[in-house]
C-alpha cells in the first residue's frame, strides 16, 4: 500500500470515527433547482400578462371617453403601468439570464447583470409608488367633486322642501282651529 492511499484511508476512517459522514444526496435539490428557474419565469410571465391586460384596459378607457381630464389621467396611468409591467418582464428575463452566468468564470458580467436586476427592481418599485400616489390623488379629486355635487343637490332639495311647506295650506284648513279627535258612540 502506498503512503498516499494509506493517508486517504486514515483520513476516511478517522472522519468516520469522529462521526463525520460523507454528504448524502439532498432530497430537496430538485425543488431548489426548479425554484431557481421557475420564479424568474413566473415574474416574466406576470409582466407579459400585465402588459396585455393594461393594453385592453387602455382600449376600454379610450372607448368610454369620460372627458378630457379623465382621459389624460388614464393615459398617464397607462404609461406608468406599461413601464412597470415591461420592467417585470425584463427583470424576469434578466434573472433567467443571470442564472446561466457562472460567477467563477465571468465575475464582472455576473455582478453587472445582478446589479442591473436590482436597479430595474428599484425603478419598478418607484413607478409602483408613483402610480399609487397618483391614483390616490385622482380618487381624492373625484370624491371631492362628488361630495360637492351631493351638497349642492342636498341644498336644492332642502330649498324645494321649504318652498313646498310654505306654499301648502294648513292641514286643519283655514279657520277651523284644532280638530276634535275624541270618539263618542
Amino acid at each position: 500500500m502506498s503512503s498516499t492511499s494509506a493517508s486517504v484511508m486514515a483520513a476516511l476512517f478517522g472522519a468516520l470515527d469522529r462521526g463525520v459522514r460523507p454528504a448524502a444526496p439532498d432530497p430537496w435539490h430538485f425543488l431548489s433547482v426548479a425554484m431557481t428557474w421557475l420564479m424568474p419565469l413566473m415574474i416574466a410571465l406576470l409582466g407579459g400578462g400585465l402588459l396585455l391586460w393594461h393594453w385592453q384596459c387602455w382600449r376600454a378607457a379610450c372607448a368610454a371617453d369620460d372627458g378630457h381630464a379623465e382621459l389624460a389621467y388614464q393615459r398617464r396611468r397607462f404609461r406608468r403601468r406599461m413601464q412597470t409591467s415591461g420592467l417585470l418582464l425584463l427583470i424576469g428575463a434578466a434573472m433567467v439570464g443571470g442564472q446561466a452566468i457562472s460567477p467563477a468564470r465571468h465575475p464582472s458580467l455576473f455582478v453587472s447583470v445582478w446589479a442591473g436586476v436590482a436597479v430595474l427592481a428599484v425603478w419598478a418599485m418607484a413607478l409602483a409608488a408613483a402610480d399609487m400616489l397618483a391614483t390616490r390623488a385622482h380618487v381624492g379629486r373625484l370624491l371631492r367633486r362628488q361630495f360637492a355635487e351631493q351638497a349642492k343637490l342636498q341644498a336644492e332639495l332642502t330649498r324645494k322642501k321649504a318652498d313646498t311647506i310654505v306654499k301648502a295650506p294648513p292641514a286643519d284648513g283655514p279657520g277651523e282651529g284644532r280638530r276634535n279627535t275624541s270618539v263618542s258612540f
